[in-house]
This record gives structure tokens, C-alpha cells and sequence, in this order.
């Protein structure tokens, strides 16, 4: 299985967070680059959520967390930290991962929940807006 995409943001406005790689940290790029776009197909336009953080940082780890929990069908999802403002003007920030299929996120959810990880699915997008990679 080939390197997927990791920490990807809702086509909302927001900061865009940084993407990193699976298994370790990449050095920040300026951020000045291009979004790109990931497109999903009809069968990965799924995903999970597994809860939703005061801290951005602490979305990823979640998603992070759960994709190593249950790697056979999470390893190449994509994560997604996708903020929402509440009406007392708390951000939340929800932790997702991406580009699964429906049964995936189903058997995800079942998994992560015997772990005691809080999980639900839901039908993604058409597309992300990742940030862009620091130059190599």
C-alpha cells in the first residue's frame, strides 16, 4: 500500500492545518504553496468521526489514534481536522478521517467503539483541500 494523504481541511474557510506523514513528523512548509485538491470516488466518499477537540492538535491525535487502532482499514484514509464555530464562538475542532468506503466506516466504527473510542460515520465529501507540502 502507497503513502496516502494525511491531515487534509473541509472546503470551509479556516486555517489550513499541515499535513503529516503515517508514522512521522514532516518538517512545516511555509504554507505559501497551492492547495491540492483530493478527489474521491463514489465508493471511498465515506468516513468516521471520532469526537471533536477544543485544540486542533488534539483532533489529529485522535484520528491518528484511531487510524492505528484499527490500521487494516484506516491506514489509507485521510485525516481531516474540520472546525466548527459554535453560537457562543467556541471552535470545535472534529477529528475525521476520510476516503473510506461505507461498509469500512461501518466496521471502523464497530471496532474502534469495542476500544472505547467514540465513533461515527458519515458520508463524506466529493473532495478535500490538503495543504501544501513543505518543499523536499
Amino acid at each position: 500500500m502507497g503513502s496516502a494523504p494525511v491531515l487534509a481541511k473541509a472546503n470551509i474557510p479556516a486555517p489550513a492545518p499541515l499535513p503529516t506523514a503515517p508514522g512521522r513528523e514532516e518538517e512545516q512548509g511555509d504554507g505559501d504553496g497551492p492547495p491540492r485538491i483530493v478527489e474521491f470516488d463514489k465508493k471511498s466518499r465515506w468516513g468516521i468521526q471520532v469526537g471533536a477537540f477544543a485544540q486542533s492538535e488534539q483532533a489529529e491525535n485522535m484520528a491518528m489514534k484511531a487510524r492505528n487502532t484499527v490500521p487494516s482499514l484506516l491506514d489509507g484514509g485521510v485525516i481531516s481536522v474540520v472546525p466548527l464555530t459554535k453560537k457562543n464562538g467556541k471552535v470545535l475542532h472534529r477529528a475525521r478521517v476520510y476516503g473510506l468506503s461505507k461498509r469500512d466506516a461501518y466496521r471502523a466504527c464497530k471496532l474502534l467503539e469495542r476500544r472505547h473510542i467514540p465513533c461515527m460515520e458519515l458520508r463524506g465529501p466529493e473532495t478535500l483541500e490538503m495543504a501544501s507540502l513543505p518543499d523536499s
